[in-house]
């Protein structure tokens, strides 16, 4: 923070006591108190959303986990060579391959592989219950760092909101300041000072 925007908040913060204060600057005062206090208050609240958000995620898991099981693949194709233009998340590239389902059938689809894999090559695929590729359930720390993340990002969207308004008021009031200074001084230069 800057020594201007501290000697501001100290200023404002102890506008009531100065003789020099208007009352616009009690209605700053009084509006980042306020939103001081509803950024504080909104700490447990988002606490309380983020951990609704969590319990639905671990249900949500524990119905992937029933749902979702790791098989082996096998490759039909040789992969590119490392280098070049890499496709897909993480550089993996989708190959033709073919696994088992847990009823025994054989199925044959695309399932992402690294680059320089080989055919033949064995790799552990995660597949649903009609034995279509997907992708692994959420860990617990997959849920933990979501509920975490999503928790910050909504208490500070609250945050910048509050501080937009701040600004704005400010914007407001500082433009009916300047105004009356304007009238003031007019006045005074009309009283031939």
């Amino acid at each position: 923070m800057s020594s201007e925007t501290v000697g501001w908040l100290r200023r404002l913060l102890h506008s009531g006591r100065s003789p020099l204060a208007r009352s616009w600057d009690r209605w700053e005062r009084l509006l980042v108190v306020c939103c001081v206090v509803i950024a504080l208050a909104a700490i447990p609240v988002v606490a309380v959303g983020s951990s609704a958000e969590y319990a639905e995620r671990v249900d949500r898991v524990a119905e992937q986990r029933q749902s979702r099981v790791a098989t082996v693949a096998v490759l039909q194709e040789n992969a590119p060579a490392p280098g070049g233009i890499r496709r897909g998340p993480h550089g993996l590239v989708q190959l033709r391959a073919s696994w088992e389902t847990p009823a025994g059938e054989i199925r044959q689809g695309r399932v992402p592989a690294r680059h320089g894999a080989q055919k033949g090559t064995e790799i552990t695929i995660w597949i649903d219950s009609q034995g279509k590729v997907t992708y692994p359930p959420l860990t617990h720390t997959d849920i933990v760092v979501i509920a975490v993340v999503s928790a910050a990002l909504r208490w500070l969207g609250l945050v910048v909101a509050l501080s937009v308004v701040v600004c704005l008021v400010r914007m407001l009031l500082d433009r009916a300041r300047y105004a009356a200074w304007d009238r003031e001084w007019r006045g005074l230069s009309g009283k031939g000072l």
